[in-house]
């Protein structure tokens, strides 16, 4: 069972033998009458969006949706066929229960199916990992433009190693993946404007699909982290990331790296003067 008052952007509950998906929330405390918590959360099954406040002792289940990797094989009239990549078991799903995102799958591709207690209510293409993380770069590059700074890329890359790092920690953990609430949270937190955070919402469906969540090391390189120019590289070890910041001067960008007395060029150490 879960709370009201331990809603967060992404978490799944069960409601009136529906499943929802919390989009935004918000803890109210007035200044007169009991605190509540302002929640917009979407039906995971219709899309359906709805906002409502709640009381924080308020209980729901927890809603569990499986994901399982499938291979689509051929159809026959509203009947398409897909093989569990497991079992090799053939599965007959109805054409209504597919989902926008099938139209980007094509036959003998490996894709998600998605399942809420037995019941199938989408599929959406699996991409290779190259691809995955090419795409993702791409989202953030075009739906954040000019928000897309240095800082925000710190954060984001820092937040997903760290929770590499931690899923890590836990030896019978399942690898880390996170969803497109877990990155507009990210977003958020280092001040991203909601317009560009439904951009991304937004870009995200289209090219991933509304309910798939990516392999946290799909969407950054964890032990790296470079900028780069036409004519410049720099690489910084990611646990120091926060050496490198940017500046206008005179109207011209420039990367500055904060340096100590250890550096070296080509291997030869040198020193820096006024």
């Amino acid at each position: 069972m879960i709370s009201a008052g331990d809603f967060r952007n992404g978490k799944t509950f069960e409601m009136d033998g529906q499943v929802f998906q919390v989009v935004e929330f918000q803890h109210v405390k007035p200044g007169k009458g009991a605190a509540f918590v302002r929640t917009k959360y979407k039906n995971v099954i219709t899309g359906a969006v709805v906002e409502r406040s709640f009381n924080p002792t308020d209980k729901f289940e927890e809603a569990v949706i499986e994901r399982r990797t499938m291979q689509y094989l051929y159809a026959d009239e509203n009947l398409y066929y897909f093989m569990d990549m497991e079992t090799y078991e053939q599965e007959p799903i109805n054409a209504d229960k597919l989902g926008d995102a099938f139209k980007f799958v094509t036959e003998n591709m490996e894709c998600k199916v998605m399942s809420f207690k037995g019941s199938v209510f989408g599929v959406e293409p699996l991409m290779p990992a190259v691809q995955q993380k090419e795409t993702f770069q791409a989202i953030l590059e075009e739906t954040l433009a000019e928000e897309c700074s240095i800082g925000v890329m710190q954060t984001v890359h820092d937040t997903v190693s760290n929770l590499i790092e931690e899923r890590k920690s836990d030896k019978n953990a399942q690898p880390l993946s996170l969803s497109k609430q877990d990155v507009k949270t990210m977003l958020e937190s280092c001040g991203v404007s909601e317009e560009k955070q439904v951009a991304f919402e937004e870009k995200y469906d289209q090219s991933f699909g509304a309910y798939s969540e990516l392999p946290a090391v799909n969407m950054i390189t964890p032990r790296q982290f470079q900028v780069e120019t036409a004519s410049v590289s720099i690489k910084v070890d990611p646990a120091h990331s926060d050496l490198v910041q940017t500046r206008i001067i005179d109207g011209k960008c420039y990367i500055m790296v904060l340096a100590d007395d250890n550096v070296k060029v080509n291997g030869v150490c040198v020193k820096i003067r006024e």
